[in-house]
């Protein structure tokens, strides 16, 4: 199964990665609904993109605004894979 959720800064150095993101998915810019992108064909597992950013770019969802998102079922289910993650599990890939 492919990547559902991809976090990633606005850019590092030289490295502008909302722009290769762009390049990569084109289809960003037509987004209506950041919280489901799952209409890409070349990458149907993707649902959302969170941009760790002060900017806010069309078909990203900031991570500023996560907090305003969540639910209590997140925050239960947030809470289980807390008790059933170790700290030598790979989390980042």
């Amino acid at each position: 199964m492919g990547i559902k959720t991809l976090v990633m800064a606005e850019k590092f150095k030289t490295s502008d990665y909302v722009k290769i993101v762009k390049d990569i998915v084109p289809e960003l810019a037509y987004a209506s609904n950041p919280l489901d992108l799952g209409h890409i064909s070349d990458f149907p597992y993707l649902k959302n993109i969170v941009l760790i950013s002060e900017n806010d770019v069309k078909g990203m969802l900031n991570f500023k605004d996560l907090e305003t998102l969540h639910t209590m079922q997140d925050a239960e289910e947030l809470l289980h894979r807390e008790k059933n993650i170790n700290f030598e599990d790979a989390t980042n890939i």
